[in-house]
């Protein structure tokens, strides 16, 4: 019986990671959206066009769409620079790529940056 759980919980396990989209899978797809949106969202920094047509050879897809990819990338940018404690992603020794800089005049980076100086020195007050 207890084989039979573990069975169980492997395979859903598995199913759920299946799910999850990859950058290849999303360039494979020409989901050129998606992946805008998600670079947003992890805080990554902006791809240029260049760098998207490059992707795209990487894996064999001839057409991209910057302007779909920038567009959705804003939008996810912006949700990550709301969504997200800076304090706390610095003090999981996450990098940041001043992404939000734009947008609050300087008020992310010195909050991930207290939580960094906290991840690399953990006496630090807060």
């Amino acid at each position: 019986m207890m084989r039979m759980i573990l069975v169980g919980i492997g395979l859903t396990a598995l199913v759920g990671c299946a799910q999850i989209p990859t950058q290849q899978s999303m360039v494979e797809q020409a989901q050129w959206h998606s992946l805008g949106e998600r670079d947003g969202r992890q805080g990554k920094p902006l791809k240029t066009a260049d760098e998207l047509v490059q992707l795209a050879n990487q894996y064999q897809v001839v057409v991209t769409d910057y302007d779909q990819y920038l567009e959705a990338y804003q939008q996810g940018v912006n949700s990550y620079c709301t969504e997200q404690d800076p304090y706390e992603l610095g003090r999981r020794g996450r990098p940041y790529f001043g992404v939000c800089d734009d947008k609050d005049q300087g008020r992310f980076k010195l909050h991930w940056q207290r939580g960094r100086d906290k991840f690399f020195r953990p006496e630090f007050p807060d």
